[in-house]
């Protein structure tokens, strides 16, 4: 339990970046910002063990950009997290949709595990969706 708790709290913490770093600029150096999430995202990968490749391939992604930030020390580097997010979640919602079920759908099924098909559809257009606005994003 006190383990969740911890991996929801640092997950938390890892979305408020985009605040930390408008404010944290003022007071420090674009390195120790991009040390504090390599900081939060080693911590994560130590606390929350996941089996899913998706899940594996985001904290890789986010721990080689914090280490580009570092070795930078440069405050485009760390404005450049949320676009890299942005794509993350397009790849997800992309690779969905090309080996299914979609993500919708899957969060979907965890309400009703028995989706009528006419559910299976509405979430693959609301997949689709997603897919496009993160495209867009």
């Amino acid at each position: 339990m006190l383990h969740n708790l911890v991996a929801a709290f640092i997950g938390f913490l890892t979305l408020l970046y985009p605040i930390a770093v408008y404010f944290g600029i003022q007071y420090l150096e674009p390195r120790k910002i991009g040390l504090i999430l390599l900081g939060l995202l080693l911590l994560r990968v130590v606390l929350v063990k996941s089996d899913k490749k998706h899940s594996q391939l985001l904290m890789l992604i986010g721990i080689v950009f914090c280490v580009l930030a570092v070795w930078s020390n440069n405050l485009i580097t760390l404005r450049f997290y949320p676009v890299l997010i942005s794509f993350c979640l397009f790849l997800i919602f992309a690779s969905s949709l090309f080996y299914p079920p979609p993500v919708i759908e899957r969060l979907a099924r965890l309400q009703h595990p028995d989706l009528p098909e006419q559910g299976v559809r509405y979430t693959r257009s609301v997949t689709q969706v997603w897919f496009v606005f993160f495209l867009c994003n």
